[in-house]
């Protein structure tokens, strides 16, 4: 259900080298950033989960161990990824370090050709920032078995050997309580007795 969202967040990234997925948590940020990254056409891609990074200082050592040479000040960093050719970062749960950024902004002037895709519960507040707006999957009306909330609730319960097939209206129902939000869809899912 997210097919048109992926590909204005495909053809933000082709345009631009930051875009942002904002989104509450558990409404899929995380999923829509690894399925963009597959469809990226980079020579390289790494993702990050950078919600253990509390400073800048933090965030230059995640980047910069994940490529090889460890290293904490950010100039080092920028000259790390200036060396590089076409690449894409997937920096997910950034949200913790909004305000103090300023490095991300050099790096975006120091290396054109990496682009950033990154998930967040708030804006960068960077200039070169584009931002994709995730809500919840739609509601399904009564018991629409091809409704894309409904379609996952499915696929999720078959995966730990569950149906929900034959008790649409039940699954219905549990979509509609937990707001659409995948994460927790996914969690129900995971007990469909």
């Amino acid at each position: 259900g997210r097919e048109e969202v992926m590909r204005s967040t495909l053809a933000l990234l082709s345009e631009g080298t930051l875009v942002s997925i904002l989104g509450p948590p558990g409404v899929g940020k995380t999923s829509l950033a690894v399925e963009v990254a597959r469809h990226v056409d980079a020579r390289a891609a790494f993702f990050l989960d950078v919600s253990m990074a509390r400073s800048e200082e933090a965030l230059c050592l995640e980047i910069s161990s994940r490529l090889g040479q460890p290293e904490t000040r950010a100039a080092a960093v920028g000259a790390q990824l200036a060396a590089l050719g076409p690449l894409l970062l997937v920096l997910d749960n950034v949200e913790q370090l909004v305000g103090s950024l300023g490095s991300l902004e050099q790096w975006l002037g120091a290396a054109p050709q990496v682009s950033w895709l990154v998930t967040s519960r708030e804006r960068l507040a960077l200039g070169h920032e584009r931002v994709v707006e995730l809500g919840p999957l739609p509601l399904p009306r009564d018991a629409e078995l091809e409704a894309p909330a409904m379609r996952l609730f499915f696929e999720r319960a078959r995966a730990v050997g569950g149906r929900g097939e034959d008790a649409p209206d039940a699954v219905a129902e549990i979509v509609r309580l937990v707001d659409g939000l995948p994460l927790a869809r996914a969690l129900a899912a995971g007990r469909p007795r």
